[in-house]
């Protein structure tokens, strides 16, 4: 069966035992009642979520996009402790026992990929201090595959390695090119593609094992730079000495410096410019800090556009097909 949907089974009531008493599913000590003594079985195969995708888990729990499995102790949790990535929940794969029997654990997303193209899966990981990261099989293998990371597959059956994440410890951004990998793999993508999620182990997260999932996206290649959402502050009754600024999505880490302040005037128009001494931040909250100011009046600064997002677009502060332009993508 390959439609999405639930399945049930109904069993009974006419089994019997090495005894020869026919089932009493309700145990109420009458067997084979019909209709009462059987057993309902279900089986849930998940829809396909569309191409353009994104999950936070901020629902904090799993969709019905998603099939999860481990075998042996392993675990598969969407939780709020550990710090997630953005937001308040993230996935996390470990072992719950420490020994020396390895469990793994697989997070499958269904995806529609009919008529799509140029897609791209982006996600955020880090792995516990403790964690051996394994690569998943080379080529086309079939499932079960022993390693760690993501894999892809247009039946559900032959898989093929799409990226193997490095150890460590802080959260990692990864972009991987789905077409790419497809036409390596001599995959099709159709209305039942499946993106896993892999990790092993034999120790849990306490024992810093294990692998952290989060912002999972499929769609197409990120195009548009960032843009400034707000700053802060913008109004102020005491000197200020820095300017806080949020982007609408995370900046590359080392691309905002010094020399993206394009500008900084006090009140009268005075040339603060040299003022600026360093910019600090990461993700989408930076700060730009300067000497401090306590003159009355208007401040204002000019930022970009030479500050990238992880894709390694410019700035795009007007949202239109253009990224980096000298005047409209600059924040002010």
């Amino acid at each position: 069966q390959v439609d999405p949907g639930t399945y049930e089974m109904v069993i009974g009531p006419a089994i019997s035992d090495l005894g020869g008493n026919a089932m009493d599913q309700n145990r109420n000590g009458i067997p084979a009642e019909p209709g009462v003594d059987v057993y309902h079985a279900t089986i849930e195969l998940p829809l396909s979520a569309p191409f353009q995708f994104f999950d936070g888990f901020e629902t904090g729990e799993l969709s019905t996009v998603w099939t999860a499995s481990s075998t042996n102790e392993g675990r598969i949790l969407v939780l709020s402790t550990n710090s997630p990535f953005d937001g308040t929940c993230q996935v996390v794969m470990d072992d719950s026992v420490s020994n020396s029997t390895t469990s793994r654990n697989e997070l499958t997303l269904r995806v529609d990929l009919t008529s799509a193209d140029q897609v791209q899966l982006a996600y955020w990981y880090k792995t516990g201090s403790s964690e051996t990261v394994t690569s998943l099989p080379s080529g086309v293998y079939t499932n079960p595959g022993s390693g760690e990371g993501v894999s892809i597959s247009a039946d559900g059956v032959n898989w093929y390695r799409a990226d193997t994440p490095s150890k460590t410890t802080s959260w990692t951004h990864r972009i991987v090119d789905i077409d790419a990998l497809c036409a390596q793999a001599g995959f099709a993508m159709d209305g039942e593609f499946y993106i896993r999620f892999q990790q092993q182990g034999t120790g849990p997260t306490t024992s810093n094992y294990g692998i952290y999932w989060d912002d999972i996206t499929v769609g197409p290649p990120d195009t548009a730079g960032a843009k400034v959402l707000s700053s802060t502050p913008a109004l102020s009754q005491d000197p200020i000495d820095s300017l806080t600024l949020t982007f609408n999505e995370p900046v590359a880490a080392g691309s905002f410096t010094v020399a993206d302040v394009a500008s900084f005037t006090g009140p009268g128009g005075v040339n603060l410019l040299s003022s600026v001494t360093s910019v600090s931040g990461s993700d989408r909250t930076w700060t730009v800090h300067f000497d401090s100011q306590s003159a009355y009046g208007d401040y204002t600064m000019v930022i970009g556009p030479g500050i990238v997002e992880l894709a390694g677009n410019l700035m795009n502060q007007d949202g239109d097909s253009i990224n980096g332009e000298s005047t409209a993508d600059r924040y002010t």
